[in-house]
């Protein structure tokens, strides 16, 4: 709505001008009302009136005083002059002032709706020219700091260019701050908080995933202030502070160091506020130097959930905890820490390979707490898998295959293709479901059975090997000898003595 300033001594016509058409179809609103010009000038002192309709006969300040009043404060004030004279000198001198249009009393209500559509349509022009023109210019601003960050002007050209556009140049502290964020809507909720929160700051360029704005000032800046600002609103981005630079052209030295800075984003919270001045002023260890203990993940995929959550939550505080490893280090310590995982589960390749996109996107682009949660979907996918593999039919398929053929020359091998599927996998339920090892179980039910056999028949221990599955009846003894204590003779000779 476009604001109106109502003006006339008399309350009669200002009563008369409010009701004489429906303001708001029309796009516009009474805001005020005055009965003199001194009235009209406080209200326009307020701002936001862009509109002044005001009569030119009032005492102490007539409408053509008021005028030229506005005009000389530059006021962005349209004016509408009511009279009840006719006479061309006043048309003369307030069309010379520069007025919307020249209204005789009693107003007439379609040359008042008229004058009205004709301002609200030059209102609009000017606003989309405003508003071109500051595009244009914010264009070039950004465009020319964008190659100073990037080193790709020279000094006297930069300088030469920001004089013309009437860039800060003179001020005695300068530093680039640069934010990163998941998403774009983020990005857009920072740039209008920064606008509002950060005076004397400009936005220099902003991507799908970054902002970058300029701070400078005539004072010393505080970088405990500028944190406490940017940390005030809370955002979902991690954001670094640069060095705190003299001159303007060394802005590229602020923003190349809060590059540096952009890593840590992969080991601190969102939220964060990094501050490079105070970052450069640590002694950093050397990364090759940090050795993480992994087992106190050995046994994560045998754990309830629970204990499952709270290893995993032990494990990332101690990484939290490493204040002096580099980002590097810790990107090098979670690729470590997948491919531990992959070993250390029973799980099928398949189930990492599906997810190992996302996990190598988390290194990449993600942070500490991303590559957490990470971890926390596949451990507890993995226990639940496990949980329901336990009672796997095809392990109960197989346990049964192997009862009634020990005997026959079967292996892993043989028996995995028997049921179309990778010995690795059949190995993996096999154990699940016995808690044994294909190896271990046979050579421990063949040797069951050649016990019973050795105890209760006559028949040669070389038989004995045969019958159950044994091909060679000295690896029988030994093997046996190995599981039983005693050789095979041995065994029977107690057998029979104790019956």
């Amino acid at each position: 709505m476009i604001q109106t300033l109502l003006v006339d001594d008399e309350p009669a016509i200002l009563a008369g001008l409010r009701n004489i058409i429906p303001w708001e179809k029309h796009g516009f609103t009474i805001a005020a009302q005055a009965q003199s010009g001194e009235e009209a000038l406080n209200v326009l002192y307020q701002g936001n009136i862009s509109l002044v309709i005001a009569d030119i006969k009032m005492p102490l300040m007539t409408g053509i005083e008021l005028l030229n009043e506005i005009r000389r404060l530059k006021l962005p004030t349209k004016v509408v002059i009511l009279s009840g004279y006719d006479e061309f000198s006043y048309v003369k001198e307030c069309l010379t002032l520069g007025i919307e249009n020249y209204l005789l009393k009693p107003v007439n209500q379609d040359e008042l709706t008229d004058t009205l559509e004709a301002i609200r349509e030059s209102l609009t022009i000017e606003q989309q020219i405003k508003r071109d023109a500051e595009y244009g210019h914010r264009n070039l601003c950004q465009h020319i700091f964008a190659r100073l960050l990037n080193g790709v002007i020279e000094d006297h050209e930069f300088m030469t260019r920001a004089k013309m556009l009437n860039l800060p140049v003179a001020k005695n502290h300068y530093v680039a701050i640069l934010i990163r964020a998941s998403t774009g809507s983020d990005l857009e909720v920072a740039a209008s908080y920064f606008a509002q929160s950060l005076t004397d700051s400009e936005i220099i360029f902003m991507s799908a995933d970054e902002l970058v704005l300029i701070h400078h000032s005539d004072t010393p800046i505080s970088t405990i202030k500028l944190q406490s600002i940017i940390e005030e609103c809370n955002g979902d981005w991690f954001c670094v502070i640069g060095s705190v630079e003299n001159r303007i052209i060394d802005l590229q030295s602020s923003y190349a160091h809060a590059l540096t800075m952009l890593d840590y984003n992969f080991f601190l919270p969102k939220g964060t506020v990094i501050v490079y001045d105070d970052v450069s002023k640590r002694t950093h260890t050397s990364s090759d130097a940090t050795v993480i203990d992994f087992t106190p993940l050995n046994n994560i995929f045998t754990m309830s959930v629970s204990q499952a959550m709270l290893a995993i939550d032990d494990f990332f505080d101690s990484l939290h905890s490493l204040k002096n490893a580099r980002p590097s280090t810790l990107r090098s310590v979670m690729i470590e820490l997948f491919f531990y995982l992959w070993d250390l589960t029973i799980l099928p390749t398949k189930h990492f390979d599906q997810e190992k996109e996302q996990f190598t996107s988390s290194i990449v682009f993600g942070t500490l707490d991303d590559i957490k949660e990470f971890v926390r979907k596949i451990v507890v996918s993995g226990i639940l898998w496990l949980e329901e593999e336990r009672s796997h039919p095809v392990a109960v398929q197989i346990l049964e295959y192997v009862q009634s053929r020990y005997h026959e020359n079967i292996s892993l091998k043989t028996t995995a293709s028997h049921f179309y599927i990778s010995p690795k996998y059949a190995g993996k339920l096999f154990k699940q479901h016995t808690g044994e090892t294909f190896a271990d179980y046979l050579c421990n039910l063949r040797i069951s059975h050649a016990k019973r056999l050795l105890a209760t028949t006559s028949m040669r221990s070389f038989d004995i090997a045969a019958c159950v599955g044994f091909r060679d009846a000295g690896y029988f003894a030994n093997v046996f000898k190995k599981v039983v204590g005693v050789y095979p003779s041995k065994f029977r000779e107690i057998s029979q003595d104790d019956k």
